[in-house]
């Protein structure tokens, strides 16, 4: 079998063992330039919509690199401009119901910002969690940014590639973009 004809699966069930093993499924499939599935599973019936969206989204923002929002606070600071910081999510099949992502904002976000405010007090600093592929939310939030800062995480190989979020991006965004990449 080809390399190129090679698909990567992995199963998500939102527990912390597999988001490790999305967060190596997509760097894998990225390295090898193989399409990626991922098999959500989840129990039915579905456990409140509330509790379910605010465990999935907490464990989504701790993955947020520190020196991301180092780079923007520090940007924001010097520019004197309010920083939203924004996650985009989607809702897991057939349960668009559930999830009512409105007041989960702060109390999601904030925990991953809290030493910013402290380190950066002058920058008001707001969250905003939006349903959606995340290069089209964020390509939504560029027509009123002033600048829009994206993590890009390090890519194998001497010169490295630009993700499936980051390409995107770079190409519809109608604002200024700074590229952070990472440190993994």
């Amino acid at each position: 079998m080809e390399a190129s004809a090679m698909t990567i699966v992995v199963g998500y069930d939102g527990t912390d063992y597999s988001m490790q093993a999305l967060d190596w499924a997509m760097d894998e499939a990225e390295y090898r330039q193989a399409p990626l599935l991922v098999a959500h599973a989840w129990h039915w019936p579905y456990e409140p919509g509330d509790d379910l969206g605010r465990d999935s989204l907490r464990r989504a923002a701790e993955h947020a690199d520190d020196h991301v929002l180092e780079f923007a606070c520090r940007e924001a600071s010097m520019r004197s401009l309010r920083l939203v910081v924004a996650q985009a999510w989607q809702y897991p099949v057939g349960a668009s119901s559930l999830i009512q992502p409105g007041p989960l904002g702060e109390e999601v976000l904030g925990p991953v910002t809290e030493k910013w405010r402290t380190k950066y007090p002058e920058v008001e600093i707001t969250h905003l969690l939006e349903e959606g592929p995340v290069p089209d939310v964020l390509t939504r939030l560029s027509a009123t940014a002033t600048l829009l800062v994206v993590g890009a995480a390090r890519s194998p190989g001497p010169l490295g590639r630009i993700g499936s979020v980051t390409r995107p991006v770079l190409h519809r965004a109608t604002c200024p973009i700074a590229v952070v990449r990472g440190t993994r």
